[in-house]
């Protein structure tokens, strides 16, 4: 596991102009929850929705519609680092969707993948700082 180092600062914008914010994700919550602790990331996040908490999901795509029904009033931003998530995420069209290429790389040195996301997202981000000047924070 890494940590971008512009991920605590751009936690605290979110937090300091009381942006909502959670985890959206397709594996279980106990390995969400060691992941967090074990990078000192469990305490900015309050809200963590994942595979357990709903019945009858078959697909990350099924899990961001349900939660763009529960925030329709909501302007929402998706932020993915995989390629099926970003395919998800884009296909649920609940939002708008940042490809975030950092700490993996995802997007950097092969094409292929850049130029199958570029259609799909809004931006793609190499880092936190991105995303803050992208959203104007």
């Amino acid at each position: 596991l890494k940590k971008d180092s512009s991920l605590i600062p751009f936690l605290d914008m979110l937090k300091f102009n009381n942006v909502k914010y959670a985890i959206v994700t397709s594996s279980s919550r106990p390995p969400v929850e060691i992941a967090l602790k074990k990078l000192n990331l469990n305490k900015y996040f309050d809200l963590i929705y994942s595979m357990d908490d709903f019945d009858f999901i078959k697909s990350k795509c099924d899990l961001y519609k349900i939660i763009g029904d529960k925030y329709k009033n909501n302007k929402i931003l998706i932020i993915e680092d995989s390629l099926r998530g970003i395919t998800n995420a884009y296909e649920s069209n609940i939002g708008s969707v940042i490809a975030y290429a950092g700490c993996d790389g995802l997007l950097k040195n092969n094409s292929k993948y850049f130029n199958f996301v570029r259609d799909k997202v809004i931006k793609i981000a190499y880092n936190f700082d991105d995303i803050c000047y992208f959203i104007g924070f």
